[in-house]
């Protein structure tokens, strides 16, 4: 349980970070560039602390983990976030993750929760849903929009993403125990990053060809700054922090508290809804670094979340 709520505390900072280097660079060159620290991080790492950790009938299955979690579901929230807008998106994600993984789990593991559990997991993603979940004008607006429907099926692929990932990690930890060796949460990491950045490449790749990753700057915007030399740099030097910021707190030490996580608990379902505080988390501390009070419907979605969360470690 510890790792768990670590990952959910560090990916809140790591959406906080990657929010803030998306205002400064376009988000899927920011993705990359994030993906590719966190590769080169996790490499120098693995292969000093955990060397022969990389054995090709693991790596197979967390490379396949990579692609379906950092790839397809990373891929599928841009989409949805361009649709829907990004509460309808988390709310979407998060809720959906647990109950996607939890029946790959018992479909393909034949590790099923108990009903304790699942009483536990609905505790919290209640408390997710009252804390994000749109204004109900809002919502409305969004749902009488044409593309609404595509939203919404890009928020589930994602959530497929993250819940079918995290049950290929799984199924990775147990051929390890087969062949007789233990692959730590750091190396998985690196294995499931090397995953989410080929996909994160072929997707950089295809824009640059479009002429769409990039945007055209405005020669008169540009014109009417003044020192925009200076400008350029100190932006330059404030989003190089700031993707430092996402790419640490998110796939070097996020995601190796989550595989540490999934290895601990021997259940995606429980994993996914812990960390589905997350975007809770996110809320204090956009408070605190943006100043963005939270409103008496995100404190009251705490309560639930609170007691789920407990409920799941005196079950444990």
């Amino acid at each position: 349980m510890p790792f768990a709520l670590a990952t959910a505390f560090l990916f809140a900072l790591s959406a906080i970070c990657g929010q803030r280097t998306t205002r400064l660079m376009p988000p899927m060159a920011a993705n990359f560039v994030r993906l590719c620290l966190a590769a080169a991080a996790l490499g120098v790492l693995t292969y000093f602390l955990f060397p022969g950790s990389v054995q090709p009938a693991t790596f197979a299955w967390l490379f396949a983990s990579g692609l379906i979690g950092f790839g397809m579901g990373d891929v599928a929230l841009f989409l949805s976030y361009a649709r829907i807008g990004a509460r309808l998106t988390i709310l979407i994600n998060f809720c959906l993750a647990p109950v996607f993984s939890g029946l790959a789990d018992w479909l393909w593991l034949g590790d099923a929760i108990t009903l304790r559990e699942a009483g536990a997991i609905s505790l919290i993603l209640a408390g997710v849903a009252i804390a994000i979940a749109p204004p109900k004008r809002r919502a409305e607006d969004i749902v009488a929009q044409p593309w609404a429907l595509a939203g919404f099926f890009w928020a589930a692929v994602a959530g497929l993403g993250q819940g079918l990932g995290a049950t290929v990690s799984r199924r990775a930890t147990a051929e390890a125990a087969r062949i007789g060796i233990e692959v730590s949460g750091l190396s998985q990491a690196f294995q499931r990053v090397l995953g989410g950045l080929l996909v994160a490449l072929i997707v950089v790749a295809a824009l640059h060809l479009a002429g769409r990753l990039f945007p055209k700057a405005d020669p008169l915007a540009l014109k009417n700054q003044g020192g925009s030399g200076n400008q350029t740099k100190s932006s330059k030097g404030t989003a190089a922090l700031w993707l430092l910021g996402a790419a640490c707190f998110g796939p070097i030490i996020g995601v190796s508290c989550y595989q540490r996580a999934l290895m601990s608990l021997d259940s995606s379902a429980v994993v996914n809804a812990v960390i589905a505080l997350s975007p809770i988390l996110v809320i204090p501390l956009a408070w605190l670094s943006e100043g963005d009070k939270p409103t008496a419907r995100s404190v009251i979605g705490r309560r639930p979340q609170c007691g789920g969360v407990a409920a799941l470690a005196l079950i444990r």
